[in-house]
């Protein structure tokens, strides 16, 4: 069960949700009859003459009908999605089938298609951070060196290109930090389209609910944070050179961050079905 009822999901991929809902309780639409009735009454008083014609009639008579109407609705009513994935949430746990993953010792026992419940911290895609990074600085030199501003538009507005680039493609390969002091980190690969809200939110401590489909050395990953750009052919040297040649005789100090992945560690490819803080 959640510990925190109220939930607010930052990111739900409905397309797996409801596929996945589907599975777990077989019918994903609700549907319920609904009956309502309706009477109709109709009173009449007259005297017994306007009724019976004959001398000497003395009396009232008087008239009741009713009459019943019974109507039944069907409604269909699709299960809103946030319902959705806090019952197929409900229904893993009580199967068993959603692993509860807080230690370093959880870490070691995830497997493969392993159902899995994380709370971590989420980063930016390597490579997109570092293009940030470097726009960010070349933008702060432009400010405070204007004579040598000039020559940097070019270089800026290429990255910048790339940057709306690599958001308008839909897709990005984000990366956790260390799980529970281990040397292990998780690869999660977001569809832009099913973020609630503002993806910055995405960059904090959150909690992840979805499929493990890969469990690799990190060295397998380190050439895969496709971008869909041509900067995807570079990796952490390279990015080490660009700086290098960039910020070479420059007032403005830049410190190159690795956000790439240790050579000797190990990563988790999670398929996110929902996050949520």
């Amino acid at each position: 069960m959640l510990k925190n009822k109220a939930v607010i999901p930052l990111y739900i991929n409905e397309n797996l949700l409801n596929n996945l809902f589907t599975v777990v309780i077989q019918e994903f639409v609700q549907i319920k009859t609904i009956s309502t009735k309706s009477q109709q009454a109709i009173r009449i008083s007259t005297p017994l003459a306007n009724v019976i014609k004959g001398c000497y009639l003395q009396g009232t008579f008087n008239l009741e009908l009713l009459d019943e109407f019974s109507k039944q609705r069907t409604e269909e009513k699709i299960s809103k999605i946030i319902v959705v994935f806090l019952e197929t949430k409900q229904i893993l746990e009580a199967e068993n089938i959603l692993k509860q993953i807080t230690s370093s010792e959880d870490i070691k026992n995830i497997k493969e298609n392993d159902y899995i419940e994380i709370s971590c911290r989420l980063n930016k895609n390597p490579q997109l951070k570092q293009i940030e990074d470097i726009i960010k600085y070349m933008e702060m030199r432009s400010t405070l060196e204007i004579k040598e501003g000039s020559k940097d538009t070019p270089i800026l507005n290429l990255l910048k290109s790339q940057v709306t680039d690599c958001k308008e493609a839909g897709c990005l390969r984000l990366i956790t930090d260390h799980l529970f002091n281990t040397n292990v980190k998780a690869i999660v690969p977001i569809h832009l389209k099913y973020v609630q809200d503002n993806i910055e939110d995405l960059y904090n401590n959150i909690t992840i609910m979805g499929k493990v489909v890969n469990i690799n050395k990190a060295t397998e990953y380190n050439k895969d944070f496709a971008i869909k750009t041509c900067l995807d052919l570079l990796h952490e040297e390279d990015f080490k050179e660009i700086k290098e040649s960039i910020f070479n005789n420059s007032s403005i100090k830049y410190e190159f961050e690795n956000h790439f992945l240790e050579s000797d560690g190990s990563i988790i490819e999670i398929l996110p079905i929902a996050m949520y803080i």
